[in-house]
Order: structure tokens, then sequence, then C-alpha cells
């Protein structure tokens, strides 16, 4: 979970910097960007339900409650409140792996083979080769 946080973080990171200046953040302290940087993950993983649930502010932000998130956003988060909603709406949940997972690139395609293979049963796989004449 831990990785997948901090994942999380380093897309919220990318996506600030990229974009501050088109959304009026350029002006925020770098105190108030590593708050930025903090709630945007906790919307992230609060949307994407990777780690806790976050507090009052990012769950009016992820239920698209805009009355609640005004009523419960500090000074540096009304700001940010159009970044918010951007980055909802333009970053996508990535794939991401456990730190347990291992890759081992020889055996890759054959492993997913094998569990495509095993979801068939053998009248399923005898009624392929029939429709296709293999």
């Amino acid at each position: 979970m831990e990785t997948q946080i901090k994942k999380v973080t380093e897309i919220v990171r990318e996506y600030l910097e990229k974009n501050n200046g088109h959304i009026g953040l350029s002006n925020l302290t770098p105190m108030e960007m590593e708050h930025v940087v903090q709630i945007g993950t906790s919307i992230l993983c609060t949307k994407w339900d990777i780690g806790y649930e976050g507090g009052s502010f990012v769950k009016a932000v992820v239920n698209n409650n805009l009355s609640g998130a005004i009523g419960y956003a500090d000074s540096t988060n009304i700001k940010a409140l159009k970044f918010y909603c951007q980055l909802m709406y333009n970053v996508g949940k990535p794939v991401i792996f456990d730190e347990d997972i291992e890759f081992d690139e020889d055996h890759a395609l054959d492993k997913v083979l094998n569990n495509i293979v095993e979801d068939f049963t053998d009248s399923d796989i005898k009624e392929i080769i029939k429709e296709n004449r293999l």
C-alpha cells in the first residue's frame, strides 16, 4: 500500500508541475504547494480505494459536493479546488503492482496463456477447435 501511495504522490506532483500555471497556482508558497500535493494524493487515493479514506474535505471533493468542499476547505484548498477537479477528471488510475510481485519476462507470456487455458473446459476447447478447424 505504501508503494501505491508513493506512486500516486508522484502522479499528483507531476500533474501539478505541468499544470499549475494554467490553473492559477503558480503563486503558492512551497509549503502550500506541498499541501496541495498531499491533499491531491488523498483525493486520488480515496477515489481509487487505496489506503485510508480522506477527511471531510477530501470526501466532499471526491463525492462532487461543491458546497461541502467549500465549507471544509482551508485557505490553500479554496485556491486549489479547480486543480483538484481537473486532477480527478484528467488522471486515470494506473495499473499499480504490489511490491511482492516479481516479473519474469521469459515466462510471463506462458503464465498468461496458462491462466487463459485453465479457464476453458475440455468441451470449450473442442468447440473452439471445431469452429476454427485447428
